[in-house]
């Protein structure tokens, strides 16, 4: 039977680095979280840093929830069982993190309709994503992300800034109308509210990556990504 309690709808906008946020909260133990939807071919990595999309991704053109740009449109069925398509674990005993650009546009309608869910929200100033995406894809911009493919849906430079913007400006409008605190993504915050630390080679890297840039393998410290939780008190008692 579905948990809708365990469902995390996760959502940034591309070049948020919520990817690398999301794949660093999948070693919590706090609220552990089902990461069968991880295979081979649900993997891209970036050429710098060398951090990496893993498992899998919901949205228009995405191998899960075509119509997630529109999931106001749906029924529950119909977005429960896109959710539950990814997983080959389809119990419910773990939490599950799903991703999605576009759920930025429909927060208020998760809220709604999925009422004991979690959501969670990564920001980034709009031009440091749009500078990150534009250039994601080993010298092709985005077009050169093989997973997942964010052609169809973005398809050049001009409607992906519009379309980061349109998502970023909907995140800080729920944040605001919902009075959500907003905390700094970094190592403090990783210890502090997930007990997760620099403890392997790959969370360092994932964890610094969140904190930082290295060019000529000098570091320069951004501090530039924010996480803004709903829903969450169940998992804080």
């Amino acid at each position: 039977m579905v948990d809708e309690s365990k469902l995390i709808f996760f959502t940034g906008a591309p070049g948020s680095k919520w990817s690398a946020t999301a794949h660093v909260l999948t070693h919590n133990k706090i609220c552990p979280i089902n990461t069968s939807d991880y295979r081979a071919d649900r993997y891209y990595q970036h050429p710098n840093p060398p951090v990496a999309h893993q498992g899998a991704y919901w949205g228009p053109g995405f191998e899960f929830g075509n119509q997630f740009h529109e999931i106001n449109k749906l029924s529950k069925e119909q977005v429960l069982a896109e959710i539950d398509a990814a997983y080959e674990d389809k119990t419910w005993d773990k939490y599950r993190i799903i991703k999605c650009h576009q759920f930025a546009l429909n927060l208020d309608w998760i809220k709604e309709n999925f009422p004991t869910s979690k959501i969670m929200i990564v920001l980034r100033p709009e031009h440091q994503c749009v500078h990150g995406w534009l250039t994601a894809g080993a010298g092709d911009g985005f077009k050169g992300i093989t997973y997942p493919d964010y052609n169809p849906y973005y398809q050049n430079a001009e409607k992906f800034t519009k379309e980061v913007h349109r998502e970023s400006q909907s995140s800080k409008r729920f944040i605001t109308e919902n009075n959500l605190p907003v905390d700094l993504v970094r190592s403090k915050y990783w210890k502090d509210r997930w007990g997760i630390e620099k403890s392997t080679p790959e969370l360092e890297l994932y964890i610094e990556s969140l904190e930082c840039s290295k060019k000529h393998d000098e570091k320069y410290w951004n501090y530039d990504v924010l996480v803004a939780e709903y829903n969450f008190e169940e998992i804080d008692d």
